[in-house]
């Protein structure tokens, strides 16, 4: 694993995933999503909403719309 971590009192199958999830964080690290305001109301409206869509995005947790 990239980081110092000691997995000798993990079981064999969990350290397969945990070295096997290691191998796919990319290099320069997981991005983060911008800061988005919570919903002021009981539901949120529709620049609330995409405010969300669009910081999810710019993180890539999500696909880009088409």
């Amino acid at each position: 694993m990239a980081y110092d971590f000691d997995m000798s009192g993990i079981p064999p199958k969990v350290r397969e995933i945990l070295e096997d999830l290691d191998g796919r964080i990319p290099a320069e690290g997981i991005k983060q999503g911008t800061a988005v305001a919570d919903a002021s109301g009981s539901a949120p409206t529709a620049e609330e909403y995409n405010a969300l869509l669009a910081s999810l995005r710019a993180a890539g947790v999500i696909a880009q719309s088409e």
